[in-house]
């Protein structure tokens, strides 16, 4: 078969229907068209690397900008631990200008005694790969200033890749001011308990939600009582004398609700031992929600017995008679008073004894009234020989006393005591005077009426009324004798 083509047949490519010149043109054109995507392609990835690049200077420099104005010391190091980045801060903390320091080992920022352990430490951080970590947890760190100065920081590192050869970086905080505050804070505190304890005082603070009372001082420890034992306000006031307990509750009412901001109150606390002891407490809200219910309430309690004590001696001082020192009249009808009180609440009988001295005025007449006097004395000092501790006597004025007995069950025990009285004021009385070498012998004895609680009268003023009837029986029947209120009563008589 004869292969050779005959003139004027058009070439054709081995695809069907293509000629070969068309197929050259198709493949370069596909040649091109992939040329023009790889060229786009690499284009494309040199603009994204240089938009990178660029975008990591910006990060880079912003970041630069933050380290250089960041108020904190940021100390940067490599994989031997040399410092490669220390910004202003660090410099103005340390003193060393960066120039100096970049280079140098980390430990000439620690003094010689941390540096070995401190090197262990950030070694054995880059080695776990951890991102970051607070160093010296537990407690400060010690910086070391170029001139030679300790001072305490805080510090947290953290592994770095955003510059060639950083391999970590520290932020250093120092704390010498807050540790300063820390100090005196705690001095404060201190001075603050040693004052509690000297004056006798507390602080405390109410959370009114959960009713919790936190204390700073000896409150608890004043009355016998551990902290634990009164945690809540509800303990306080289960303490509280009944005489106050209405006004202190109703205090705390007023101020959580609204009623006043603040108040001060005088009251008495039982302590462990049974005993009352008087407190004064101050209040103040100290918050409020926005309803304007408190939400807290501080104050401070300042124990003042012995205040409360000194002013009851010098009230019973101003009560008592300046001769004698029994009660005078005032302070023996409020002991009278006390004493018929507790007799209410049992079936007791009590007993008051009006006392008035026979032949009294002759003896202050004839020998004045120094004589007189001392024969006042004696007679107060016998009378209160004559009583148990539990009964009251005290002068009225003049040559008049009262006696009150106790818890009497039967007549003749107030008969009994009356007797004994007479017996011993009836004894004579030695009185030295400057004008005599040996004491005057006196004598003088009593006259007593005596009046029943509750036979004849439940309060005081009427039972001295009707003994001090008595007594004028008693004083007409004749010296040293005594006499009942009524004749009906069935108890014998001296005279």
């Amino acid at each position: 078969m004869n292969s050779r083509r005959k003139v004027g047949d058009v070439e054709r490519s081995p695809v069907a229907g293509v000629s070969r010149a068309s197929h050259e043109t198709l493949r370069q054109r596909l040649m091109r068209s992939v040329a023009a995507k790889r060229s786009a392609r690499r284009q494309a990835e040199i603009a994204a690397r240089r938009r990178a690049e660029a975008m990591l200077a910006e990060c880079r420099q912003r970041l630069a900008g933050i380290v250089d104005s960041a108020m904190d010391a940021i100390v940067g190091i490599d994989n031997e631990q040399r410092i490669v980045l220390f910004n202003p801060a660090a410099e103005e903390m340390f003193g060393y200008p960066a120039q100096r320091i970049l280079g140098r080992p980390l430990g000439a920022l620690i003094p010689c005694a941390f540096r070995a352990m401190h090197a262990e430490h950030v070694d054995e951080f880059l080695a776990t790969g951890a991102t970051a970590r607070r160093m010296g947890a537990l407690q400060a760190l010690t910086g070391l200033r170029a001139n030679g100065e300790e001072f305490p920081i805080e510090a947290s590192i953290s592994q770095s890749g955003l510059a060639e050869g950083l391999m970590a970086t520290a932020i250093v905080r120092d704390i010498t001011a807050r540790k300063a505050v820390e100090r005196a804070l705690l001095e404060s505190e201190q001075r603050l308990a040693l004052a509690l304890e000297a004056g006798g005082s507390a602080v405390w603070e109410l959370d009114v939600a959960s009713g919790v009372v936190h204390t700073q001082g000896q409150l608890a420890e004043m009355l016998g009582y551990r902290a634990e034992e009164l945690a809540t306000l509800d303990d306080w006031l289960a303490l509280v004398h009944r005489e106050e307990q209405e006004y202190v509750a109703g205090a705390f009412r007023e101020m959580i609700g609204g009623g006043r901001e603040r108040d001060r109150f005088e009251l008495r606390l039982r302590a462990r031992d049974g005993s009352w002891r008087w407190l004064l407490s101050q209040a103040i809200v100290a918050a409020r929600d926005a309803g304007g219910r408190a939400t807290r309430i501080v104050g401070a309690t300042t124990d003042i017995g012995d205040r409360k004590h000194a002013e009851e001696m010098m009230r019973q001082n101003a009560l008592r008679d300046p001769l004698t020192e029994l009660p005078n009249r005032a302070l023996t009808l409020e002991f009278c008073e006390r004493l018929l009180a507790g007799s209410r609440l049992g079936t007791a009988r009590s007993a008051v004894l009006f006392i008035d001295l026979d032949r009294f005025k002759p003896i202050n007449d004839s020998y004045g009234h120094r004589v007189g006097d001392a024969v006042l004395k004696e007679v107060a000092a016998r009378l209160r020989g004559c009583v148990r501790r539990e009964d009251v006597v005290g002068r009225l004025g003049g040559d008049e006393f009262l006696a009150v007995l106790a818890d009497i069950a039967l007549p003749e025990e107030a008969a009994q005591g009356a007797a004994h009285i007479l017996d011993s004021l009836s004894e004579p009385y030695l009185v030295a005077t400057p004008l005599a070498d040996t004491p005057l012998e006196l004598r003088t004895s009593p006259s007593i009426g005596i009046s029943l609680y509750p036979d004849h009268g439940e309060d005081i003023e009427s039972l001295i009324e009707r003994a001090d009837l008595a007594m004028y029986r008693a004083k007409a029947a004749g010296a040293g004798t005594f006499r009942f209120y009524a004749d009906e009563v069935p108890v014998a008589s001296r005279g």
